[in-house]
């Protein structure tokens, strides 16, 4: 039989019979399928596929949804269904094939590593990647113009994932990721949606899986969201220290750039290796990835920022310092790492053959000053860089990198050989997986997750810090086996990590990296609300790039886009880069071609015969105006006004006008669309912003439209541009006249200065 949707706009996915005979995947004739189009063919006997509305929802008892909630994912039920499956015995990992996939494109999202993702396309269900976390396919027939989006979840104790299989065959995972956890029946551990938008798709969709888990909350915007900041990693990399951070916040603000927040990267905490003594700071961290092999032995800041003193860098004989050298000493460190891994790899390693370890560091206490550390550091900045709201710190979700060294903090810590399960072995050479499977975790007893954040983020909260970066998430998934399995780890950790968020950072001061596998989004999503959405920015290659530095940067820029499509529905997506969200619409066109993921070598890698000039075209309907409500009345807009960034042209186009554009390889432009707006019988205005800026909507704020003026409230410096059919007579900026340009083709520009981070208000007076 197959399963037949019924007509309407919205559809119905009846139930497959739980009593079939277990037949094998191959004797089966059953199909799923959407107005009467076959999503998956050769259904096995031992699947089963439930409407949203047939099955509990464990959201109605240990989490309510708000009520307009539950009122969008009922509304769109119909179109949404839960996949199941049996087998006769139980077991921690099971592969069950849920169906061909022939000749029908999608697109997917794979780990590529264990704690990043990107996108994937194909055609056939063999053509997937390990550990793929959704596939979005489109239906084109005549009778039929849908999206179709299928979802691996987690299910009691259990996680699922796709996997490519054999003859076209779509394999779901279903893992707890312990020996000793095993089942053998679901009703729910994947899910079907769909929809004739793919944008709406992925909001109703993950609506109704947070109607249905409880476990997550859709919500909670992060207050840093709309600030500029600084991170100290590609910086200082783990030499970060006091001097030396205070030295970039200064070159920032000395050169205009005002920073509301800092990140405060890897290198700051205490921490050391199993060979060292327990209850100092490592002194040997120049191998390459030395510090995964550290653990934490005590919740306070290192050496380098605890002999701070107070007023230190406010003192006219302030410690200097001096980048050239840094640098210089930074360069010999490389190279020693370098020296020792060629040796170890040769197996000719001698340690007494090379230089002591040592620290890069510029701060000399001054006798009888007493130790300020962290707290007197952050104090200092503030008076000095009153701008600075924030101040956030990195560690790692199990403390360090190598967790917590048993025996020193008073927790009940142990050494946990990592794992990694079996669907990771085919992923991306990573450094860091093999660190810490080398080295294992020193795990904090789940029962002791919440006082393990409680008691380093309280001491943080006092010094001043007001959130947290925290890093290598997944690693909790490689040691789960003695821990309930990795559902159950997860809980007992993020439920601990939420309950302080919630106490020390107000609720969202946190950032989550290396993070992007379904478990973390279902499981930890309550409070927190930002995370990174792309792999590290990498600049170039480091084993040689064939076509230039630029090509990485290309997919930096895939795995940020695909990647904000699923995980934007849980966070706001942080992208290593940019990105934002304001009055008008952008589109940002790049051309990535000549770099991507391979298979065969289980690596990206460069593409020379796609390098080359791309061609196509834009316009505002590339825009998804429906997603705001504040935007939807722009899709009837009869004119834009089209800002090209890089070319640095305005012009207007007719709603629906194509824009055709050639890039060449690793190049991109930016788009602003403003919809044009009458004033009245003989002037029209548009405004686009501050042109300096990427995204240059981003600069308005509030705007105001009168018979014949516009009032506009400005974020940033720079210069202004709007189209304006008339010359104005005036422009007025926060009380004063100011000088403008205008030209005939409508081009008005003038200069915005910066007022300390207010907002200007601008008053353009026309005929």
């Amino acid at each position: 039989m197959n399963l037949e949707a019924r007509s309407g706009r919205h559809k119905e996915w009846p139930p497959l019979p739980s009593d079939r005979p277990n037949h094998s995947p191959h004797s089966t004739n059953l199909n799923i399928c959407v107005d009467g189009v076959t999503i998956l063919s050769h259904v096995p006997a031992n699947v089963t596929l439930s409407g949203f509305s047939s099955i509990p929802h464990s959201s109605n008892e240990s989490s309510p949804p708000p009520p307009h909630m539950l009122k969008a994912a009922h509304a769109k039920s119909p179109n949404g269904a839960f996949l199941g499956l049996h087998v006769d015995k139980p077991q921690y990992r099971i592969l069950n094939s849920i169906g061909r996939l022939v000749e029908r494109k999608f697109l997917s999202i794979f780990r590529f590593k264990t704690w990043w993702s990107t996108m994937w396309v194909g055609s056939n269900g063999s053509d997937l990647q390990m550990e793929t976390q959704l596939i979005l396919l489109q239906l084109q027939e005549p009778n039929s113009n849908s999206y179709v989006l299928i979802l691996p979840l987690i299910e009691g104790n259990f996680r699922a994932a796709i996997h490519p299989g054999n003859e076209g065959e779509v394999i779901l995972c279903v893992e707890s990721g312990s020996t000793q956890v095993k089942a053998n029946s679901f009703s729910s551990c994947a899910y079907f949606h769909v929809g004739d938008n793919p944008f709406d798709l992925m909001r109703d969709a993950f609506t109704a899986i947070r109607v249905h888990l409880g476990t997550f909350t859709l919500e909670n915007p992060p207050r840093i969201i709309d600030k500029f900041g600084w991170c100290s990693w590609d910086a200082f990399y783990l030499t970060v220290e006091p001097v030396g951070l205070w030295h970039g916040v200064k070159s920032f603000v000395e050169n205009g750039f005002h920073l509301r927040f800092l990140i405060i990267d890897d290198g700051w905490q205490s921490i050391n290796m199993d060979h060292e003594n327990p209850f100092e700071d490592s002194k040997d961290l120049t191998g390459l990835g030395s510090q995964m092999l550290c653990r934490l032995y005590r919740f306070k800041e290192n050496e380098k920022f605890a002999k701070y003193q107070v007023g230190t860098m406010l003192r006219p004989d302030a410690p200097k310092f001096d980048q050239e050298e840094h640098d210089k000493k930074f360069k010999e460190m490389v190279e020693l790492a370098m020296k020792k891994k060629s040796l170890s790899n040769g197996g000719e390693l001698d340690a007494s053959s090379f230089p002591e370890a040592r620290t890069i560091e510029y701060l000399k206490e001054i006798e009888g000053l007493e130790r300020g550390g962290l707290k007197a550091l952050l104090n200092d900045m503030k008076v000095k860089f009153p701008s600075l709201d924030d101040v956030y710190v990195w560690h790692a979700l199990c403390g360090a990198w190598g967790g917590v060294r048993p025996g020193t903090t008073g927790l009940n810590a142990k050494i946990t050989r990592a794992k990694l399960a079996a669907g990771l072995e085919k992923t991306m050479n990573d450094l860091a997986v093999d660190m810490i499977v080398k080295g294992g975790i020193g795990l904090v007893e789940p029962s002791q997750a919440a006082e393990l954040y409680e008691v380093m983020h309280s001491y943080l909260a006092d010094v001043g810090v007001t959130g947290v970066k925290i890093d290598v998430i997944h690693t909790l998934e490689y040691v789960g086996e003695d821990h309930g399995g990795r559902v159950q780890l997860a809980k007992a950790y993020y439920d601990g990590l939420n309950k302080s968020l919630n106490k020390n950072f107000g609720g969202s001061g946190l950032i989550a990296s290396m993070e992007q596998c379904n478990d973390f989004f279902f499981l930890a999503t309550k409070d927190i609300s930002m995370g990174r959405v792309g792999d590290d920015f990498w600049f170039e290659d480091p084993n040689g790039d064939p076509m230039g530095v630029y090509w990485l940067q290309g997919v930096h820029m895939i795995h940020c886009s695909y990647n904000s499509l699923w995980q934007g529905q849980f966070i706001q997506p942080d992208w290593d880069m940019f990105q934002s969200d304001h009055f008008g619409g952008v589109v940002g066109v790049f051309n990535c071609q000549g770099a991507g993921w391979y298979p065969e070598e289980h690596k990206c890698r460069a593409y020379p015969q796609s390098y080359k000039p791309i061609s196509g075209s834009v316009s505002s309907d590339n825009m998804e105006w429906e997603q705001k409500a504040s935007t939807a009345q722009f899709r009837s807009t009869e004119q834009f006004a089209v800002y090209h960034h890089k070319s640095d042209e305005l012009h207007l186009i007719n709603s629906k006008e194509e824009i055709k554009i050639t890039l060449q390889p690793s190049s991109f432009e930016i788009f602003t669309f403003s919809p044009v707006h009458r004033l009245n019988q003989k002037a029209k205005f548009a405004p686009v912003g501050l042109e300096n800026m990427f995204n240059s909507g981003g600069a308005i704020e509030n705007l105001e439209y009168e018979s014949n003026s516009v009032r506009i409230k400005v974020k940033g410096t720079g210069k202004f541009l709007a189209y304006s059919s008339e010359n104005p007579m005036q422009v007025v900026l926060n009380g004063e006249k100011v000088k403008f340009e205008w030209t005939r083709n409508g081009g008005l520009n003038f200069r915005v200065p910066w007022i300390g981070g207010e907002l200007s208000d601008a008053l353009i007076i026309l005929n």
